[in-house]
């Protein structure tokens, strides 16, 4: 919305890069969801139209309340998201190696009783890349 209202700004405004990003990043997403490719579609047609003969219904886009009301709709995305993944990956991870070994001693495999956790993959007094020494 915001590059659109950017394009659209001055009458010979250029709007190559509103239909360069709708093209890329907005319109593969549309096909999976119909809502969304009316949205989009009702949001080009921005475009088109001079803004002083908008419909009601365009006009209702280019409006600050609907812009805040969107602004807030990404915030709580945004936010549901980050609730959604409350772990790390590092804890992730650690907790996948716990369980994979876990497993394996479970099945009477052979798994070594420490692993390596040095930040290059190097044991106790070895030189990393750099030069400095790894310890523990």
């Amino acid at each position: 919305m915001e590059l659109i209202l950017d394009c659209t700004a001055t009458p010979d405004g250029d709007i190559k890069p509103a239909l360069e990003f709708a093209t890329t990043q907005l319109s593969p997403k549309a096909f999976s969801n119909a809502n969304f490719l009316e949205r989009l579609e009702k949001t080009m047609a921005l475009l088109v139209y001079p803004r002083e003969s908008l419909d009601e219904d365009l006009a209702e886009l280019i409006h600050p309340k609907m812009r805040r009301e969107l602004a807030q709709e990404v915030n709580s995305a945004i936010l549901a998201y980050q609730c959604d993944r409350r772990d790390s990956a590092i804890r992730h991870l650690v907790r996948m190696r716990s369980w994979a070994e876990t497993s394996a001693r479970d099945q009477k495999l052979a798994v070594p009783e420490t692993f390596d956790m040095s930040l290059w993959g190097m044991g106790r007094n070895d030189e990393n890349r750099n030069g400095f020494t790894a310890s523990r």
